[in-house]
């Protein structure tokens, strides 16, 4: 069982140990063909997002993507499709993250982790939330962690209190500890950027030397 100060440790431990290996500039071997019934019973821990929009979660998520034991896909958005999927064909432990891994698997392959006007297949550069020469989509030894990044949505659904009971569901598949990562920033920033992004006036900013992501 990992107490919530050891996986928080783990958690920034991981983000420093990420940036070290991309400024080490060391390559990564993907591993050999994997046993599909095994790969995923190394898991101890599955993680979701919650908060706010507009927070760097897509941020977070990226570099934690890329630690060689983590696997977590840009917005899969769990919590609104755990009803859409019947027990057979979703609601096991293997499924899911297979799903997961696939999905991480597709976005670095294609470079597929912001809007489509911001990837490699729209060929704009403006930003992406790409790692290039780590670990974004596959790992190296063993998945440690995996989990879903769809902050916003998930604390929107937990909003109302019948859907608490989908965490409990969601851990009975899993079956190992679910932990929860709150990305917290300045909350004017949050607004300010939803207001500019609905107004279609974050260029316009951006030419006049603030920062808006």
């Amino acid at each position: 069982m990992i107490n919530n100060y050891a996986f928080g440790r783990f958690i920034i431990n991981s983000l420093i140990q990420t940036l070290l290996l991309f400024l080490s500039d060391e390559s990564n071997v993907l591993p050999p063909t994997e046993n599909v019934l095994n790969v995923y019973d190394g898991v101890e821990t599955f993680v979701m997002f919650i908060g706010y929009p507009r927070s760097s979660h897509s941020l977070v998520d990226a570099i934690l993507d890329a630690h060689p034991e983590i696997i977590i896909p840009h917005e899969y958005g769990l919590m609104g499709k755990w009803k859409r999927f019947s027990p057979v064909k979703f609601h096991r432990r293997n499924n899911l993250f297979s799903a997961l891994h696939q999905l991480s698997k597709r976005q670095a392959m294609f470079g597929i982790r912001a809007s489509a006007n911001n990837t490699k297949l729209s060929g704009n550069y403006t930003y992406t939330y790409h790692v290039p020469g780590l670990w974004q989509g596959g790992y190296q030894n063993r998945i440690k962690v995996i989990g879903d990044k769809k902050g916003g949505r998930t604390s929107e659904i937990l909003m109302d209190p019948s859907k608490i009971s989908i965490l409990d569901e969601i851990n009975q598949v899993v079956q190992v500890p679910m932990k929860f990562i709150h990305v917290t920033r300045n909350p004017f920033d949050n607004i300010a950027t939803m207001m500019l992004r609905s107004m279609y006036k974050r260029n316009d900013v951006r030419e006049e030397g603030a920062k808006v992501s």
